[in-house]
């Protein structure tokens, strides 16, 4: 999953950091993702923009997802810059709730 999503999100790379921007990202992810439940690897997930939380040009998005076999939650932490897609803490566990739309990080 982690090679389609920097291969999904690289023609982003160059983009402006705005509004419009933000919003085609997240759809871009959210559709990728409806694929994934639609072919059962996923129950459920929620993409938040969390470029509003940092000062510097880069666009950051957080994908919290449930795997079908999995009972926990997992978490993707997502920059884009200019010349490169990071995606940090791939994958990393969340102890919590069971409702992922309830779920606050």
């Amino acid at each position: 999953m982690r090679e389609e999503l920097e291969r999904l999100l690289a023609q982003y790379r160059l983009e402006l950091n705005d509004e419009r921007t933000r919003s085609d990202i997240k759809y871009a992810i959210e559709t990728f993702l409806m694929r994934k439940i639609n072919l059962r690897e996923l129950y459920d997930f929620k993409v938040e923009d969390r470029t509003m939380f940092n000062d510097d040009n880069g666009l950051y998005f957080q994908i919290i997802y449930q795997p079908t076999r999995i009972p926990d939650f997992r978490v993707i932490d997502i920059t884009l810059w200019d010349k490169e897609v990071k995606i940090s803490n791939f994958e990393k566990n969340v102890i919590g709730s069971r409702n992922i739309k309830k779920l606050e990080l």
